[in-house]
C-alpha cells in the first residue's frame, strides 16, 4: 500500500483517507473484530501506526538517506533542492507537502 510513497506523498488527502479505510478494514478482518470497533483503539492494541504517520516516517527516512548519499545528483531530488512551487499554467494551487521544513525531518 505504501510502495514508493516518498514520490506520491503529496497526493490529495482523499487518497490517503482511502488507504486508511482499506487498512482499517484489513485489520478488522485479520483480527475478526466487529465494524463498530474504535479505529484508534484497534491501531493502539495492534501496535500498527496510522497510514499517514507511517507515510511521514518513510518519507523522512527517504530524505535523510538522500542527504547522506555520495551521488550529488540524488541530492537534487531531495526536499533541499530549490523546487519551483509557484503556480504553473495547469496547476493553480500550491502543492501540499508532508515535510514542510528541513527541521521537521529530524523530529519524527
Amino acid at each position: 500500500m505504501t510502495y514508493a510513497c516518498p514520490v506520491w506523498h503529496t497526493a490529495a488527502k482523499t487518497h490517503t483517507q482511502k488507504l486508511q479505510t482499506t487498512q482499517n478494514k484489513c485489520l478488522r478482518v485479520a483480527t475478526n473484530l466487529p465494524r463498530r470497533t474504535n479505529t484508534a483503539q484497534l491501531h493502539s492494541n495492534l501496535g500498527i501506526p496510522l497510514i499517514g504517520d507511517y507515510i511521514k516516517k518513510l518519507t523522512s527516512n527517504f530524505h535523510e538517506t538522500l542527504i547522506g548519499h555520495p551521488n550529488s545528483l540524488t541530492l537534487n531530488t531531495s526536499i533541499h533542492s530549490k523546487a519551483k512551487w509557484g503556480p504553473t499554467k495547469y496547476n493553480r494551487r500550491r502543492r501540499r507537502t508532508i515535510v514542510r521544513n528541513v527541521a521537521d525531518l529530524f523530529l519524527l
